[in-house]
């Protein structure tokens, strides 16, 4: 038996050891020497590009949190026709690149789109005779972003909320509390670490995010590490910029964790809640079914609808053997990293049932950082780990007085 818990052991740290060896990679390469470039872009556009990197993160979660929070708790505290798919409705725009998203409310507001369209003709105004805001902007990507990473708030406060303990709730009505009063007074301080917890997450995807910011010409550290790496041809420069974005994960994942701990402390092991819920009437019903279905088909329907739309429209040009083949590879890339990600879950978190130690506690932890990681990031740690590896394997190679491998 010992010997079959140390097999896991190994296997276990092995697969750690493999999934860290990029972020050590980077980070080896970033305290290095100083090129000249890495001096040159912090003297004058590096400042730009962490000055939008934090304004695109705060917005992004101020944004989050106004679409998340009324959402989670309508939908938990509330009873309002259909929500019952509602409440899953909600989620659906976490599906939606934010690219996508982008390309298509710029297609919607755009100069020759359906929007400005309609508005010269029911204003008679003309080209220049009217101002028109560009959504092709830091506050554009902010706001695409929103609709796409909300979901993380709502579904970590609709948690929070359902699991309230309802002797507050009945304390409230006792004492005469209006439904505003109950949310801002109990329930919002409750569900605090799972605020912390979703903006966490939603701040490390808006820092990864790429191909938004990109499409919307906006600068930001992840930008910053693209253009370095294959604009400047300047791995080591790269590295720095990505070792930077790695320490303020690392500080996300912190406060994440932190607020993980704080959050069980507010869990309700009484979370039948259901004749607490508020009969909204009227106005106040109507104002909340417009608020979350308005949502909805912001985030996701009416672009679903636009891309359904495009594809029929587009298909004979699109329907190529380049699109067949870039189809191909999504789905076999998917399917393999799908596999690979079930099998290594499944071998670390079993290690640490079976074994239960501090050591395969740290391996769990370390082995799901990269989820948090920047795609553009981990491709830097893989190209410097692998590049050192190329080149101690040719210097064995010379050194045995054999050919280059070439790997």
């Amino acid at each position: 038996m010992k010997d079959r818990h140390s097999l896991w052991k190994t296997s276990s740290g092995a697969i750690t050891l493999l999934l860290v060896l990029p972020i050590l990679a980077i980070f080896y390469t970033a305290i290095g020497e100083t090129d000249n470039l890495f001096t040159h872009l912090m003297s004058t556009v590096m400042p730009t590009y962490i000055y939008n990197t934090v304004v695109l993160t705060i917005g992004v979660m101020g944004l989050s949190l106004i679409f998340g929070i009324p959402s989670a708790w309508l939908m938990a505290m509330c009873k309002l026709p259909t929500e019952k798919w509602l409440q899953w409705a909600l989620v659906l725009p976490l599906a939606m690149p934010g690219y996508i998203i982008g390309y298509i409310f710029t297609d919607w507001f755009d100069f020759a789109g359906p929007i400005q369209i309609f508005l010269r003709d029911v204003t008679g105004w003309g080209p220049g005779e009217y101002w028109f805001p560009d959504i092709r902007t830091l506050p554009g990507a902010t706001f695409v972003l929103s609709l796409v990473l909300y979901p993380y708030v709502y579904l970590l406060c609709r948690a929070a909320f359902m699991e309230q303990n309802v002797s507050l709730l009945q304390s409230a009505r006792l004492l005469k509390c209006s439904p505003w009063e109950s949310f801002w007074r109990i329930s919002m301080p409750l569900v605090r670490p799972s605020i912390a917890v979703g903006l966490s997450l939603v701040a490390m995807e808006t820092i990864g995010d790429f191909g938004t910011v990109s499409y919307f010409a906006v600068n930001t550290l992840t930008t910053a590490v693209y253009d370095t790496w294959l604009g400047y041809s300047n791995l080591n420069a790269a590295a720095k910029i990505s070792a930077i974005m790695l320490l303020i994960v690392v500080l996300l994942l912190s406060t994440e964790r932190y607020s993980r701990r704080k959050q069980k402390l507010f869990q309700s092991q009484f979370n039948s809640h259901e004749d607490f819920r508020y009969e909204l009437s009227g106005w106040k019903k109507w104002a909340a079914l417009v608020w979350c279905w308005g949502l909805v088909a912001v985030a996701f329907i009416l672009p679903l609808l636009q891309l359904i739309d495009y594809s029929i429209t587009y298909f004979e040009q699109s329907w190529t053997p380049e699109f067949r083949e870039y189809a191909w590879n999504s789905l076999v890339v998917s399917v393999i990293a799908a596999i690979i990600g079930v099998a290594v879950a499944l071998i670390v978190n079993f290690t640490h049932r079976v074994n239960g130690k501090r050591e395969s506690l740290a391996f769990m932890r370390l082995s799901s950082m990269g989820y948090a990681v920047p795609g553009t990031v981990l491709a830097i740690g893989v190209m410097v780990a692998v590049l050192f590896m190329d080149y101690r394997v040719n210097d064995i190679a010379k050194a045995m007085e054999w050919g280059r491998p070439g790997l």
